[in-house]
């Protein structure tokens, strides 16, 4: 578990990386980490013993899942909704027929 905690850490941070220059994202980086810490030290893990790494890969793949989703809420209160990436088209049915001026 300690590896899996590590290993989505590592894929958050790769993730986020254009982000690694506001404070904010290590503040909450720092606060899963210790979260992480905190579950592998103090939860009994005993079970977890008998699991494989493809029993591991959903728990993995959700703790990264929700990682994420929590820097992208944080990212969105902070900046608000990111801008649209695609121009609406035109309403002209063809090429031809729009009002280009030159």
């Amino acid at each position: 578990m300690a590896g899996e905690s590590a290993g989505t850490l590592a894929l958050l941070i790769w993730v986020s990386w254009p982000l690694r220059k506001e404070v904010w994202f290590w503040v909450a980086a720092a606060a899963l980490a210790s979260l992480h810490l905190f579950a592998v030290m103090f939860f009994d893990w005993s079970e977890a013993a008998k699991w494989t790494g493809l029993t591991l890969m959903p728990v993995m793949w959700a703790d990264i899942a929700a990682m994420l989703a929590i820097i992208y809420v944080l990212y969105r209160a902070i900046y608000g909704a990111p801008a649209e990436m695609v121009a609406e088209e035109p309403n002209n049915d063809r090429y031809s027929e729009r009002d280009i001026s030159l």
